[in-house]
């Protein structure tokens, strides 16, 4: 079963993130976030229509998502980024919490780079200072989910491995 992931971060960044989405490609990821394939440049190339109907799929690709990526401005090399479409993606992602403030298990939460707000400080949400250090818990996360679905929670048998 191949998780899905959905990567947020500044518009700015785009070319960047879909580098680093082609990485969680190579490590068995399904990456949901279309929008790091999109033919425009800038919100000024569209129209509002297309705008809102980009932002329509943007929350549909992230309610299918299994993993929530958010960078921070700074982490994708953009500090002065002033796009906030990741913040409302991770307010639409956090939505899904259950009562009690946990997401199950199997859906996990990583903010890249420092926190910028209060939200990024929520009980439950994983950290990483880097794009390095994200994809070494990420490809963690999917031996942990590997696992979970062999019985007893056993790796491969190395004559299974490719």
């Amino acid at each position: 079963m191949t998780r899905r992931v959905y990567v947020a971060g500044p518009f700015a960044a785009k070319e960047l993130l879909a580098k680093y989405a082609d990485e969680l490609r190579l490590v068995g990821y399904e990456v949901c976030s279309t929008w790091l394939e999109s033919e425009h440049v800038s919100d000024s190339d569209v129209t509002d229509a297309e705008l809102g109907t980009f932002a329509a799929r943007d929350l549909v690709e992230v309610s299918k998502a299994d993993v929530f990526v958010q960078f921070t401005a700074a982490a994708a090399g953009v500090p002065d980024a002033v796009s906030g479409g990741r913040h409302v993606e991770l307010g639409y992602w956090l939505a899904g919490l259950r009562p009690g403030g946990l997401r199950p298990a199997q859906h996990r939460t990583l903010i890249v780079g420092r926190s910028e707000n209060a939200f990024h400080r929520l009980v439950g949400l994983s950290h990483a200072s880097d794009w390095h250090m994200a994809l070494l818990i990420l490809a963690g996360w999917l031996v942990d989910h590997e696992r979970s679905l062999r019985p007893g929670g056993l790796p491969r048998a190395a004559d299974e491995v490719a």
